[in-house]
C-alpha cells in the first residue's frame, strides 16, 4: 500500500463515489419527471458535498480525483455529469476530484472555511470543466447547453452553490466525524 492509504479508506472512496451516484440519479428522475433542470441545481449539491466529505473524512491527497475517476466510470451510461455514453465526461468528476484536492491540500490548515472555499472552486470547475468537454468534443445539444451555462448568472449561481455546499459538507462533517465508522477510517 502506498503510504498512508489502507484497504479501509479505498473501500470509502469508492462508497462515496457510489453514494454519490445514486442521490445525483434523484437529481435526473426529477428532471425527467418535471421536465425542469431543477434536478441539475439537487445534482451540483449533491457533488460538492461528496467531494469535500471525501477531502474531509479520507484527509489524503488524491482521494477526491480516486473518487472522480470511479463516479466518471459508473455515470458512463447514466444520464448525470452531461449525456449518458458520452465517454469524455469521465473526465469530468476527475478534474473536479483533483481541484478539491488541490483546493483542499492548500487550505486544510484552517479546517472551517477550507470546505467552504473548496467547495466554491470546485463548482466553478465542475461547470466550465464540463463546457470545455461539451465545446471540444461537441457534445450533441451544445448550443443549448452552453446557452444554459456559459453566462454570468451561472457563473455567479455555480459558485454561490458550490460556497453552500461547502458549508453543508462542514456540517455534515461535524456531525459524523465522532462515529466509529469515520474514526476507523481515519485511522
Amino acid at each position: 500500500m502506498i503510504k498512508g492509504w489502507t484497504t479501509t479508506k479505498l473501500m470509502a472512496v469508492g462508497g462515496l463515489a457510489v453514494l454519490q451516484i445514486i442521490l445525483a440519479l434523484s437529481g435526473a428522475v426529477l428532471n425527467a419527471v418535471t421536465g425542469t433542470a431543477i434536478g441539475g441545481i439537487i445534482n451540483g449539491f449533491v457533488i460538492g458535498i461528496s467531494f469535500i466529505l471525501c477531502c474531509l473524512i479520507i484527509n489524503k491527497f488524491w482521494a477526491a480525483t480516486i473518487m472522480g475517476g470511479i463516479t466518471g466510470i459508473l455515470a458512463l451510461s447514466l444520464p448525470v455529469y452531461l449525456l449518458p455514453g458520452f465517454l469524455p465526461k469521465v473526465f469530468l468528476p476527475i478534474g473536479t476530484g483533483l481541484a478539491a484536492d488541490v483546493v483542499y491540500s492548500l487550505t486544510k490548515s484552517n479546517k472551517r472555511i477550507s470546505p467552504i472555499i473548496t467547495g466554491g472552486i470546485i463548482s466553478l470547475v465542475n461547470l466550465l470543466v464540463g463546457i470545455g468537454l461539451a465545446v471540444i468534443f461537441v457534445m450533441p445539444g451544445l448550443i443549448q447547453y452552453l446557452e444554459l451555462t456559459w453566462s454570468l448568472p451561472a457563473l455567479v449561481g455555480a459558485l454561490v452553490q458550490g460556497l453552500l455546499s461547502g458549508w453543508f459538507a462542514w456540517l455534515i462533517y461535524l456531525k459524523i466525524k465522532g462515529t466509529a465508522v469515520v474514526k476507523r477510517i481515519q485511522r
